[in-house]
């Protein structure tokens, strides 16, 4: 196999996985937008802050194993472009820069995005289930020994 079929077959895979990385990153925010929404919740069903939970897991995992895969592609490609020039100048190695940093820009808004919305989602969902241990510690106190407090509040006017 000739060198300009080498660096094609590595430039399009490269282009792909690029592509599927991008994709994976939209789907990572959608579940980051979804966590706020279903955190915005006075009640959240808590299975399904499970399940956008582990898809993002899921994502997240996928998205690392891609990178991991790609690296040892991008040093063959160096290697080659080291005994071939032409592949600096291919349209293709351009096309696949693009994509590259398109990627790597968009990992950086995703990540920074998290920075800010995380603490106050983790806070909210921290909250809920501070309520739901009390509920489940009161569900277990005997019918017969709860008592009822009635708070009335000053009216100040």
């Amino acid at each position: 196999m000739e060198y300009r079929q080498i660096y094609e077959n590595l430039l399009k895979t490269l282009c792909n996985a690029y592509r599927k990385m991008f994709r994976l990153l939209e789907g990572i925010e959608q579940c980051d937008d979804e966590l706020t929404r279903l955190s915005l919740q006075n009640r959240p069903d808590v299975d399904e802050v499970n399940d956008v939970t582990a898809y993002k897991e899921r994502l997240i995992c996928t998205l690392d194993q891609i990178s991991l895969a790609i690296d040892p592609l991008h040093k063959q490609l160096d290697g080659i472009m080291e005994l071939c020039q032409e592949v600096s100048v291919h349209p293709m190695y351009r096309h696949m820069e693009d994509l590259q940093i398109l990627t790597y820009y968009y990992i950086r808004k995703v990540i920074n995005k998290e920075d800010i919305n995380n603490p106050d989602i983790i806070s909210r969902l921290n909250s809920y289930k501070e309520s739901l241990e009390l509920d489940k510690a009161i569900s277990e106190v005997p019918q017969s020994q709860r008592q009822v407090y009635m708070f009335v509040p000053d009216k100040k006017s």
